[in-house]
């Protein structure tokens, strides 16, 4: 008898319902291509598969704070540049004070992932699938851009704001 293994990229994550404020387009279409490339690597047999399946969970969840957490802030940097308070300031704050406690669960969810992708990159080269091994590089970068750009500047967009509220 033989399983049929199924494993499809999650559903994007919704914005909360709470939320007047989104994640810039591009960085929720970036998420969305990661997820179906290791849904995809998720479907293969050995090794690659059993990595990737690891992997599903955990990057959902993580794409899905990030996207309700730190993004939607972002989104307001193009109103910020021009001189303009955009109305959902406040709510970036709030947001803000809760990013700055989970910050440091972020990046250890990063961690944990790098060690997957290690183990994805070894077993795509023994298997000989190379599109992975680029995968996991390209989501090595992608957390990279995350903990040098993306979360700084989302805190720093935060910390403008109450500047200017309070000055």
């Amino acid at each position: 008898m033989t399983a049929t293994i199924r494993a499809t990229a999650p559903k994007p994550p919704r914005q909360a319902a709470w939320s007047s404020f989104h994640a810039p387009p591009a960085l929720r279409a970036e998420h969305a291509d990661l997820h179906r490339v290791l849904a995809r690597a998720a479907r293969e047999t050995g090794e690659i598969g059993a990595v990737a399946r690891g992997m599903v969970g955990v990057m959902h969840r993580h794409f899905l704070t990030e996207e309700q957490e730190v993004m939607p802030s972002l989104s307001l940097l193009a109103q910020l540049v021009r001189g303009r308070v955009p109305r959902e300031a406040a709510e970036a704050l709030t947001q803000a004070d809760r990013l700055q406690a989970q910050v440091p669960e972020l990046i250890e969810e990063h961690r944990h992932l790098e060690t997957e992708l290690g183990r994805l990159v070894m077993a795509a080269q023994r298997e000989g699938k190379p599109e992975y091994a680029d995968f996991a590089r390209r989501l090595r970068l992608h957390v990279q851009v995350e903990e040098e750009v993306l979360y700084p500047a989302a805190l720093l967009i935060a910390e403008y704001l109450k500047a200017i509220r309070f000055a």
